[in-house]
């Protein structure tokens, strides 16, 4: 893993030494922490058992979950959110991985989507309110998880074209189950805050379903 394009990072050689049957990617910079390769996902942990994660969003609380784990004896190697996720799994009394990863999705608060990799399972996960969403699909034969593709607009409308320009920047995606009010906070904060000029400052929003036609949303858009 490294910065940059993925045609830029990845080489057919890198691909010829691909095994299994499974694998997960991440390729977008992050929205928390440093955007130096160290910080580049997935996110690995070999205790108990290997575990990877790639994980899409902010968490609200990572800051004070960091804080406990640090003085619980964990070691840190990066800045990101994503790194609290493992560290929670990983740390779970829990005997079973997908009972690790509920503890440490009940510890977490934020919008996010993330997919994790153990030798037997492909897991998918996403916010409680639907504010990062995640689409789930199938392969010929083999199960797909996405975060913010032109699978979700697809999925909705299969016979449409899907083609959208964001300057580089970030798309909000409004679903009919997020919580309105959250969204249309989360929305304004990332396009207003530090004067627009982020670099994950949202430029695009987008309402799917009945949130496109929701009074309550326009007014507050307005």
């Amino acid at each position: 893993k490294a910065n940059g394009l993925v045609n830029d990072v990845f080489e057919a050689r890198h691909m010829q030494r691909l095994q299994g049957n499974m694998g997960i990617g991440h390729v977008r910079y992050p929205t928390a922490g440093s955007s130096s390769a160290s910080e580049a996902q997935p996110f690995y942990v070999n205790s108990p058992y290997g575990i990877t994660l790639a994980h899409n969003g902010n968490l609200t609380n990572a800051l004070a979950i960091r804080r406990e784990l640090v003085s619980e004896g964990a070691i840190t190697q990066s800045t990101s959110d994503t790194e609290v996720i493992l560290h929670l799994a990983a740390r779970s009394r829990k005997p079973r991985i997908i009972q690790r990863f509920i503890d440490a999705l009940q510890a977490i608060q934020g919008a996010y989507a993330l997919v994790a990799l153990t030798n037997k399972k492909l897991i998918g996960a996403r916010d409680p309110l639907g504010i990062r969403p995640l689409v789930l699909g199938r392969l010929d034969r083999g199960w797909v998880v996405a975060s913010e593709t032109a699978a979700l607009f697809k999925s909705f409308r299969p016979e449409l074209h899907v083609n959208a320009e964001t300057s580089g920047k970030n798309a909000l995606i409004v679903t009919p189950a997020a919580d309105r009010d959250l969204a249309m906070a989360d929305l304004v904060h990332s396009a207003f805050g530090h004067a627009g000029q982020k670099c994950s400052a949202a430029s695009l929003a987008i309402l799917v379903g009945s949130a496109g036609t929701s009074d309550r949303l326009r007014r507050q858009l307005d």
